[in-house]
């Protein structure tokens, strides 16, 4: 099997400030939009949106969670790094 890379350079009829906007409108079926995988897990997990097919998508975006380590970092700032990093893992999409 050969593989090449092709590139499409896209002219966007639409540019979004926010991806919740984003979501709404491909929710709302409008084409095509670059989100990360946590950001739209249970709409993919319910079927409202769908991946286009791993051969198309970009590399994969690593997200780092970053704060002052130490005796002085609060229990409020370990909770939420422990929450936030539980909640990104369950959502990695395998697909």
């Amino acid at each position: 099997m050969c593989r090449k890379t092709v590139t499409k350079r896209m002219s966007p009829r639409i540019s979004m400030n926010t991806n919740d906007d984003v979501i709404q409108l491909a929710l709302q079926g409008h084409g095509v939009g670059r989100l990360l995988s946590y950001q739209v897990a249970p709409y993919i997990a319910d079927g409202r949106i769908k991946t286009v097919p791993k051969s198309y998508e970009p590399p994969e975006i690593p997200i780092h969670l970053v704060h002052k380590e130490g005796r002085t970092v609060s229990a409020n700032v370990r909770d939420f790094v422990d929450f936030a990093a539980e909640r990104i893992k369950s959502n990695i999409l395998l697909v």
